[in-house]
């Protein structure tokens, strides 16, 4: 009888040693789930954001304050805030002013977002990456100063920002996207030219029209934008891709596309009127496969494609019912 006791109690002491430690390693797992995917904290009167804690920074993901003129805190919880989340600020339409500390490298989607009454954004030398649409339709937005070492501006991250007229100079940015400055008052922005854009990203801007008459070319040969109005449109043997939005409302020109050029992205052309377009088998890469439906030549009225038989041009045209002449010789028949 006393054995099967102790045998008893042997047993119950290993269950509770068990659930002792399943709880425990759930209590450990848990923790580190946290550290890896972040823990939600709610606003209070004293922190008026919804953050996200981790083990090393802290992302602001919603502001519930009313203030007009916001200083964003530099450290929450022992811990850096290195981020201005996606939404954080929009729609906050009392703001007029805001004041990044220099640990925030990440302004988020949306996150000034039609903030209406916003002038001013200060500080924040060290922001890195501009989300997409991050000020879009921030239209009193006057002066943005985020340092100097962006190196994203994501797609229309100042769309329609119609006061904004300069950023500081970047010489270390990589990528302007699609429609960042569209429709804004960008006059003076001075960037590395080695950095990957499309004419999208400044459409409708006065720095697009200060730039003169001719071919701007940025990255690795990317034409961005042609401002010429010549009737015979030579583009440069250093270009290999006629970005989105280069040619914009071109009307009564023939242009030669070189055979250093292999892509042509969608909407390369677009509100175009009588041109012809002279494309060489060399361009083998036109518009996006995986948007069959968008075309190289976009919003056209009498435009034509001349090219080589059996080349990409022709089968892309016949693809996308454009109209087409065969030539048997396209340099040939841009000379006088």
């Amino acid at each position: 009888m006393k054995k099967k006791w102790k045998v008893s109690v042997i047993v119950t002491a290993v269950a509770a040693l068990v659930c002792l430690l399943a709880a425990a390693g759930a209590g450990v797992w848990g923790y580190v789930d946290y550290l890896r995917n972040g823990k939600l904290i709610k606003a209070t009167d004293s922190v008026p954001y919804d953050h996200t804690l981790y083990k090393d920074h802290v992302v602001l993901e919603k502001y519930t304050g009313g203030e007009a003129e916001v200083t964003v805190p530099e450290m929450l919880e022992d811990r850096p805030v290195t981020e201005i989340g996606r939404e954080c600020f929009e729609r906050a339409e009392q703001l007029t002013r805001v004041v990044l500390h220099d640990k925030i490298e990440v302004i988020g989607e949306f996150a000034f977002g039609a903030c209406s009454n916003l002038k001013e954004v200060m500080g924040g030398k060290n922001v890195r990456f501009i989300g997409a649409y991050s000020f879009v339709d921030c239209t009193n937005l006057e002066k943005a100063e985020v340092g100097d070492r962006l190196e994203v501006i994501d797609d229309g991250a100042f769309d329609r920002c119609k006061k904004l007229r300069s950023l500081p100079a970047q010489e270390n940015l990589k990528y302007i996207n699609d429609f960042a400055f569209y429709k804004s008052g960008l006059e003076e922005f001075e960037f590395n030219r080695d950095v990957r854009t499309c004419g999208e990203a400044f459409l409708e801007t006065p720095w697009l029209r200060n730039q003169g008459s001719g071919f701007l070319i940025c990255g690795d040969g990317d034409l961005i934008a042609y401002t010429g109005t010549g009737k015979k449109v030579f583009i440069p043997e250093r270009v290999k891709t006629l970005t989105t939005g280069c040619f914009r409302e071109v009307e009564g020109s023939e242009i030669y596309v070189p055979a250093t050029v292999t892509t042509i992205q969608e909407s390369a052309i677009g509100n175009c009127k009588n041109i012809r377009v002279y494309i060489p088998d060399s361009a083998v890469r036109l518009g996006d496969p995986e948007m069959p439906a968008w075309t190289i030549i976009d919003e056209l009225e009498n435009v034509t494609i001349c090219t080589t038989e059996g080349s990409c041009a022709e089968q892309y045209a016949r693809d996308h019912r454009l109209d087409y002449e065969i030539v048997e010789d396209w340099l040939e028949a841009g000379e006088d």
